[in-house]
């Protein structure tokens, strides 16, 4: 399984993970107050 994360404010570094075949499978706030959730995706 291979897996990476992107900052949802990187949105050609999205484009190109998900280009390359990956899918988003979670979104989530590292700390409470943060506003840019990060992006695991994973490699269908």
């Amino acid at each position: 399984m291979i897996e990476t994360v992107v900052l949802a404010s990187n949105p050609d570094g999205l484009r190109f993970a998900e280009q390359h075949g990956f899918v988003e499978i979670e979104r989530y706030l590292l700390r409470e107050g943060d506003t840019v959730p990060w992006i695991d995706l994973r490699l269908a």
